[in-house]
């Protein structure tokens, strides 16, 4: 929808608002109802069990537990007993792994929740004539915003009065310097946002000035809300060592099992008699092949790293990621990140 081509008057009959004395409580409560918070959309927070089950699916887990049971299920059957021990060692290892990632996520999601329960941002509205201060995620279209330097804007806001009003673009536009912005109505329906002189889009920074707007969109329906949906929709790309790890793992299970299938041939066409023995010794082979010990130790690595990073101000939420930042040899940035 465009709005900065919009009289004052047709801004009033469209949102249902005065501009002098903006909506009643009423009106924004029923209106809050109707379209919901003024929050950008988020990525869906994995429960704890989602974590941990998806650690057990990992590719050399699952090798793991295929070895342990395959131990048991030979010895079953070639000795007619169970042995148990090399299964449950195996399974004490997948499991502790998966505790290890699922503790430092779940540390991590809740670091990140409380900083931003410590940073809600507030906005100073027009409610039936009264100036009283909300918070940001409660407003609602039709709105009289009142904005001052040095806050972000809460919300895409038309520019009813302005004051030297200049205003950082850049996460948005890309423009590296503030741009001024006035309350002259533009009669040009095809502007990029960069032209919309009379618009403050939300998550944009006021670096001097002061003005009154009303708001004309919010939460997803917003400039910046249009990108964060495209974001949420993003699928999660696989970090180099997950890549590098699968691929280990798809090397190992073939080297394995090509090192059983030698020994058991091998011993096999020396002494075909004693089959159940070298049917047992190939399998023992294959298993001590596969490394138990290094999705623990790569957890334990990464767990130490999560905590060094921390101590510097740091949160990362998955284990997987401190490895690809620590990938990174050089940074670039354009103009908008000096």
């Amino acid at each position: 929808m465009i709005w900065f081509n919009k009289t004052d008057k047709e801004l009033e009959q469209e949102f249902g608002t005065n501009l002098n004395w903006g909506l009643s409580v009423e009106q924004a409560a029923e209106k809050l109802v109707k379209n919901g918070k003024n929050e950008l959309p988020k990525p869906k927070n994995k429960r704890w069990s989602i974590i941990f089950l998806s650690s057990l699916l990992d590719p050399l887990a699952i090798i793991l537990i295929i070895a342990g049971i395959a131990s048991v299920v030979i010895e079953k059957v070639v000795n007619n007993r169970i042995h148990v021990i090399d299964f449950i060692v195996i399974l004490c290892i997948v499991l502790l792994n998966a505790f290890i990632q699922t503790i430092e996520q779940v540390k991590a999601k809740k670091s990140l929740e409380s900083l931003k329960k410590m940073t809600i941002p507030l906005a100073v509205v027009k409610r039936g004539g009264n100036i009283i201060e909300i918070p940001a995620n409660e407003l609602v279209v039709g709105d009289i915003v009142i904005l001052e330097a040095g806050k972000y804007i809460p919300a895409d806001i038309r520019i009813l009065e302005a004051s030297n009003l200049f205003i950082d673009e850049s996460a948005l536009t890309g423009e590296s310097v503030p741009v001024e912005k006035n309350n002259n109505l533009l009669a040009n329906e095809k502007l990029i946002l960069a032209e919309q002189s009379n618009m403050a889009f939300m998550s944009t920074f006021i670096t001097n000035g002061r003005a009154v707007g009303i708001v004309v969109a919010s939460a997803i329906n917003s400039q910046i809300g249009k990108i964060a949906a495209v974001v949420v929709r993003t699928k999660h790309e696989k970090t180099p060592l997950q890549i590098r790890l699968t691929k280990l793992t798809k090397v190992v299970s073939i080297f394995a099992i090509l090192l059983a299938i030698f020994v058991f041939v091998f011993f096999f066409l020396t002494d075909e008699n004693s089959w159940p023995i070298n049917l047992m010794a190939s399998v023992t082979i294959a298993i001590a092949v596969i490394p138990e010990s290094l999705v623990v130790i790569v957890s334990v690595i990464l767990s130490l790293s999560v905590k060094r990073m921390a101590r510097v101000n740091v949160i990362v939420k998955k284990l997987d990621a401190v490895e690809t930042l620590g990938s990174v040899n050089v940074i670039c940035s354009d103009k908008t990140g000096l």
